[in-house]
């Protein structure tokens, strides 16, 4: 009955210490957002894609500050966020390149058929 109640006390102090302790930096969530910011940067500039970029690189500079505040917790957030966004602006991009593609193909479809 001892080593129950010595363990049960174990594990409540391991708890209280997980809980008690510093949130990890998001160091990692940051690097993938700002390469998801840079990657997104670089493709080509189409309207549709400029909302999201705006935003991901705004909360990459929110996720910056938070991170020098130092708020961890809303740092990673806002990284993540940013990350979503970057990721966004390259889809929306991909899609305008696919479609002007496609528009660019059907008239020569369009003429090959009898």
């Amino acid at each position: 009955m001892k080593t129950h109640s010595a363990t049960l006390a174990c594990l409540g102090l391991l708890l209280l210490a997980a809980c008690s302790s510093k949130p990890m930096r998001p160091d990692e969530a940051l690097e993938a957002a700002e390469v998801a910011v840079g990657k997104a940067g670089t493709g080509t500039a189409v309207a549709e894609a400029q909302g999201p970029l705006e935003r991901a690189r705004g909360k990459l500079d929110q996720a910056r500050s938070a991170l020098q505040a130092p708020d961890y917790p809303q740092a990673r957030r806002l990284a993540e966020q940013a990350r979503a966004d970057a990721e966004l602006s390259i889809a929306l991009a991909d899609l305008a390149k696919a479609q002007a593609k496609l528009r660019e193909l059907q008239p020569a479809t369009a003429a090959e058929k009898p």
